[in-house]
């Protein structure tokens, strides 16, 4: 299992659901719900992800705080590639398992680890469901910049 160093990690965001639906629903599955960027089809809605990986583009309200946040971790992956295993060069392979900020997350592709476990029950915004302008997007900010600041010390 390989480390990322914080001077590698470049971003945060959640998972849209095309992102979602091309990965393997064993990888989506968490034990919880947790909501994805993209807008839902119900008004005022954002899709989400069942317990069992299944992706739920109708979404539920902005204002269900039952459900958790699952951040993706952009990352630096050229220092780390290709991998040599067990004496050849082997690069990572989706679902592959790797440590960020002392937490397991996986690797889903294009430079993009998710991490395996949820951070935090949150709602997604107290009114809109635009990922670019929500509370949720500056909540995974501020907890990035945490994670970076503990790391640091």
């Amino acid at each position: 299992m390989i480390t990322i160093d914080r001077k590698d990690v470049e971003g945060i965001t959640l998972l849209s659901t095309e992102e979602a639906e091309k990965l393997p629903r064993w990888l989506l599955a968490n034990g919880n719900g947790w909501w994805l960027r993209s807008p839902g089809y119900v008004r005022n809605g954002a899709a989400c992800v069942f317990t069992d990986g299944t992706v739920f583009r109708l979404g539920f309200d902005v204002h269900y705080d039952d459900i958790c946040v699952r951040p993706v971790i952009k990352v630096n992956l050229k220092p780390y590639l290709p991998l040599i295993v067990k004496g050849r060069i082997q690069p990572l392979v989706i679902g592959e398992t790797v440590r960020v900020f002392f937490k397991q997350a996986q690797y889903i592709g294009n430079d993009m680890v998710l991490l395996c476990e949820s951070i935090a029950f949150h709602r997604f915004d107290e009114k809109s469901n635009d990922y670019e302008n929500s509370e949720i997007k500056e909540f995974l900010e501020n907890w990035l910049k945490e994670q970076l600041k503990e790391v640091k010390k």
